[in-house]
């Protein structure tokens, strides 16, 4: 529907919404994949521990996003609110989801899967860099983040010890043998330069 689409080009030109220094096309293209998808107040836009499958674009309503923890209280992380993009860690680590995000008035919300997210960032690499820097800003702002206490591919994050034009680095911890590392997560964009990956 027109006034649908309108709206939701409003949202994701908007200063709030990362997706705004993307070009109009590749707005449009990112559009013309993703679905509306509705919650109630208090409902689940995203469940800790649960495969991210999908990203979302707050088009109206907010949310807060939370970690729980089995050895203390749930932590806020964050809020969310028309133009911010939830998901987006899950999406680009293909981890499960690293915290909730309850929301707290009714939500609605444009849903990107991650189908539909590799096929346009095919052939466009500007939209794994952008998302790459919005898992940047959203992490490497605090020492504990989103991905505090998380396993990913054998390493579990500790905390942010640095943030770089590269990426963002973090004290982990092997599972296997329980030494101390190092942990650079890139800029997706670096991926397809040999330099950079050695």
């Amino acid at each position: 529907d027109h006034s649908l689409f309108t709206e939701a080009m409003a949202v994701l030109s908007a200063k709030s919404c990362p997706f705004a220094t993307l070009s109009n096309d590749l707005r449009e293209a990112l559009l013309a994949t993703m679905r509306v998808r509705e919650f109630a107040t208090g409902e689940y836009l995203i469940r800790q521990g649960v495969p991210g499958d999908h990203l979302l674009v707050i088009l109206d309503g907010t949310a807060v996003a939370s970690i729980r923890r089995a050895d203390s209280a749930d932590r806020a992380v964050g809020a969310f609110g028309p133009g911010n993009v939830a998901g987006e860690i899950s999406l680009l680590t293909g981890e499960t989801r690293t915290a909730d995000v309850v929301s707290r008035s009714r939500v609605r919300s444009l849903m990107l899967s991650v189908a539909d997210f590799n096929s346009v960032a095919a052939g466009h690499p500007e939209v794994r860099i952008l998302l790459t820097n919005v898992v940047a800003n959203r992490l490497g702002k605090a020492t504990y983040g989103g991905l505090g206490g998380k396993d990913i591919h054998g390493y579990q994050i500790c905390r942010c010890i640095g943030r770089g034009g590269m990426g963002i680095v973090y004290e982990a911890t092997r599972v296997a043998s329980g030494e101390v590392v190092a942990v650079k997560m890139m800029n997706h964009g670096l991926l397809s330069h040999r330099g950079a990956i050695q």
